[in-house]
C-alpha cells in the first residue's frame, strides 16, 4: 500500500507547482530565539519586564516574534511527549505481560487472547474519537475544562495513571520477593495445559497446580542441591490423559538458587516435568543483553 502512495505520488510530480522555498521558517525559528538571547546577554539596557524574544526587533518582525512566543508556550505541554511514547512503545511488553494472565471472561464464555487488545487499537481509538466528541468534551467544558491544552494535559495525567496500574499489576503477578530466604532454594512449577493438576509431595507444600498457571514454592534442602518426589494427578478435564493415572516424578531444589519446571507433553502419548534451563538467574543484566 505504501508502494502505491509512493507511485501515485511520484505520477504527478509534474502537474504540481513548484516553489522554491524563501526564508525557511525552521531556520528563521532558530535565528529569532539565537538573535534574542545573545541580545538579551549582552545589551544591559532591555527592560526587566521585556520578554527576552523582543530583543529580536532589530531583525525580526512584530508577527515572527510574537508567534515565536506563542510556540514557546505550546512546546512546553509537549516536553514530557518523549516520555509517553518511549512507554507507549511498550505495548510488546505488555502484551507479554498479559500472556501472564488468565484473560477468562467468564459470563461470555470466551478468553481474550494475549495479542488481540492490540490488534483492535485502532477501531477503539475511532469509537473513542465519536464518544469523546459527544460526550466526554462536553462534559469536561461543564467541569472547566475547555481549551485543548487542558485536554492534553489531563489526557497526559490519565496515561501516567494507566502506566502505574501497569506496573502494579506487574508486581501482582510477580508475586513474592525474588530474594531467596537463606539456606532455602526456591521451586516454580508451570503448568502447560488447560486443565487442573493436582499435586502431592512428601515434603514439598504444594496442592492444586491451575490450568496454564505456575506455583512457587520455598523449600530448605538438607544439602547443597535435594532430590525431592512429587507426584500429579491430573484433572477430568485433561481429556488427553486416561482416567486415574499419575506422574511420579521428581525435582531438584537448590540452596540459593531458584529451579523452573514446566509441565508439556514430549509426544502424543508422553508427558513431562522438564526442567528449565539449570538456574533461573534473577540479576537484571547491566548491559541490558538478554539472557537467553
Amino acid at each position: 500500500m505504501k508502494l502505491l502512495h509512493l507511485v501515485v505520488l511520484a505520477s504527478g510530480r509534474n502537474v504540481c507547482t513548484k516553489m522554491k522555498p524563501d526564508n525557511h521558517a525552521v531556520f528563521r525559528t532558530i535565528g529569532c530565539m539565537f538573535y534574542g538571547l545573545r541580545a538579551k546577554c549582552i545589551s544591559s539596557r532591555s527592560p526587566r519586564n521585556n520578554h527576552w524574544l523582543d530583543n529580536a526587533k532589530d531583525e525580526y518582525t512584530e508577527t515572527e516574534i510574537s508567534e515565536m512566543k506563542t510556540f514557546l508556550n505550546v512546546i512546553t505541554v509537549f516536553t514530557a511527549y518523549p516520555m509517553y511514547w518511549a512507554l507507549y512503545e511498550q505495548s510488546s511488553r505488555w502484551t507479554l505481560q498479559a500472556t501472564l494472565m488468565d484473560g477468562r471472561l467468564e459470563y461470555l464464555d470466551w478468553s481474550i487472547k494475549a495479542d488481540q487488545m492490540q490488534m483492535i487499537t485502532s477501531i477503539f481509538g475511532l469509537v473513542f474519537l465519536f464518544l469523546f466528541n459527544y460526550t466526554l468534551y462536553p462534559l469536561l467544558k461543564k467541569l472547566g475544562v475547555r481549551k485543548p491544552l487542558q485536554n492534553i494535559t489531563l489526557s497526559s495525567c490519565l496515561a501516567v495513571i494507566g502506566f502505574i496500574f501497569a506496573a502494579l499489576l506487574q508486581f501482582e503477578i510477580n508475586g513474592d520477593d525474588p530474594v531467596i530466604p537463606p539456606k532455602e532454594g526456591r521451586l516454580n512449577i508451570y503448568n502447560g495445559f488447560d486443565c487442573n493438576v493436582i499435586l502431592h509431595s512428601p515434603t514439598l507444600h504444594v496442592d492444586k497446580l491451575g490450568a496454564l498457571e505456575m506455583i512457587n514454592v520455598n523449600y530448605m534442602p538438607i544439602s547443597q542441591e535435594e532430590i525431592v518426589e512429587i507426584k500429579l494427578q491430573f484433572d477430568a478435564a485433561c481429556t488427553f490423559v486416561p482416567e486415574n493415572v499419575t506422574l511420579n516424578t521428581t525435582v531438584t531444589v537448590a540452596e540459593g538458587k531458584e529451579i523452573s519446571y514446566y509441565l508439556t507433553r514430549s509426544n502424543l502419548t508422553t508427558i513431562e516435568l522438564t526442567r528449565i534451563g539449570i538456574y533461573d538467574n534473577l540479576t537484571k543484566n547491566k548491559h541490558g543483553n538478554p539472557i537467553l
